[in-house]
Parts: C-alpha cells; structure tokens; sequence
C-alpha cells in the first residue's frame, strides 16, 4: 500500500479528515505542548483534541484562525489548561514555533498551580479520613 492508500482508510474506515491526517504526521501523533503519545493507549487516544494556538475568541484581526499552522495536535488537558489564552500577545507576528513555547510554559504554570492546589486538597482529606477513621473507632469501642 502507498502513502495515499493509508490516508484513504484513516478518511473512509476510521472516518479522520484529511487536515488530521496532516496534522498527526506533523506532530507525530503527541500533543504538541506536554508531548503525551496520543496512540500509546485508547485512554490516550481520546485525549486528542486539534487546537488553535491562537485562539478565535483573542479578536485579533487579519489573522486566520483556521490557517493549518495555527493548528496543533492537544491532549484534552493541555487544551483545558490553555484555554483562552493567546500565545501570540508576546510576540509581534506569528511565528509558530514560537508560540508553542510560549503556551508550553504557560501550561506548565497553571499545571504547576493546579498541582499545588491538588497538595493542599489532599492534606485536608488525608485529615478528614483520619477524623472519620477515629470516629468509627470510638463508636467500635463502646
């Protein structure tokens, strides 16, 4: 089978479009910001989410938000974790190396406050199955 062949299956069997076709090559099938194997698993595999790197509710004019170099393959987290936030307000044109960086380092921000937001949640629960287990065992001794 050719190179054309395969990307007819992935369109009329597994029903992906071209422009994903383009784009997995590209990234070789792994988010383009934290580098998760998007095809290591089925779990990672519905991870996968195309992203506009700049996003369309930024409001910059003249800019093709669907130019397919705006365009990045994401995991679901790194697309949660980015969200709104427009990678191109650092720069003064696009370049789209560039940008990834800057939402990489973006995204490992907010992935490092999420993290330690986490810690905190866990030492109050970690105290509160403590509690709870100290009250079963008094009622257990009466």
């Amino acid at each position: 089978m050719n190179t054309d062949d395969n990307k007819n299956i992935l369109v009329k069997e597994f029903r992906w479009s071209h422009e994903q076709i383009e784009l997995a090559l590209r990234a070789k099938c792994k988010c383009e910001y934290c580098g998760i194997d998007l095809f290591s698993s089925c779990d990672s595999y519905i991870l996968w989410e195309v992203d506009h790197i700049v996003p369309k509710s930024c409001g910059t004019h003249n800019f093709d938000f669907n130019d397919f170099n705006n365009l990045a393959i994401s995991c679901s987290q790194c697309n949660w974790l980015k969200s709104k936030y427009n990678p191109l307000k650092s720069l003064k044109k696009f370049d789209r190396e560039k940008c990834i960086i800057i939402a990489k380092n973006y995204i490992n921000e907010r992935r490092a406050k999420k993290q330690d937001e986490l810690n905190s949640i866990i030492k109050i629960f970690d105290e509160l199955f403590a509690l709870e287990n100290s009250k079963k065992t008094s009622i257990e001794n009466i």
